[in-house]
């Protein structure tokens, strides 16, 4: 990571995405420090797409057209601007990238605020799923329909 410039600074979180930015199949991954977000290709090679510096950055958004979204940072010199790409099954997931990077946006801002690596009452950025099966759940500590019928349906056989 250190010829990603990344070594040495505390990460507040990273998130992978399966499409790069020119719209092919790849892994990316968006990493998130105190001082900037980084896009690295992959972890690896730690091959660095893209830098965007906080003190740049104005606001954050998710765009989404057809087959793909778009996170994208409003940058005081730039505009609205391309950070990475992401396949439409992930959307929900960037949707809260989009509202955790806001919410470090407004506590890098404000100097007697600081940003931490885990905030107090932030949600995850994937929806809760099923540690066996994967199936999505409304809240992370409710059970599976899915295995409890299966359980249910193994009982009754004889």
């Amino acid at each position: 990571m250190d010829h990603a410039g990344l070594n040495h600074r505390p990460i507040l979180f990273t998130i992978d995405t399966d499409v790069g930015l020119g719209g092919q199949p790849t892994s990316e991954w968006l990493v998130v420090t105190n001082d900037h977000l980084s896009v690295v290709r992959d972890m690896q090679s730690t091959q660095v797409e893209r830098v965007i510096d906080w003190d740049h950055v104005e606001k954050f958004r998710t765009n989404s057209g057809t087959g793909c979204g778009l996170l994208q940072a409003k940058l005081h010199d730039e505009g609205w601007v391309d950070v990475l790409r992401y396949s439409n099954g992930l959307a929900g997931r960037f949707h809260n990238v989009s509202r955790r990077l806001e919410q470090l946006h407004e506590s890098h801002r404000s100097p007697d605020m600081l940003v931490s690596a885990d905030p107090v009452g932030v949600e995850p950025l994937d929806p809760p799923r099923c540690p066996s099966c994967q199936l999505r759940l409304a809240h992370a500590h409710e059970a599976c329909p899915r295995c409890l019928q299966k359980r249910s349906d193994s009982a009754t056989r004889y």
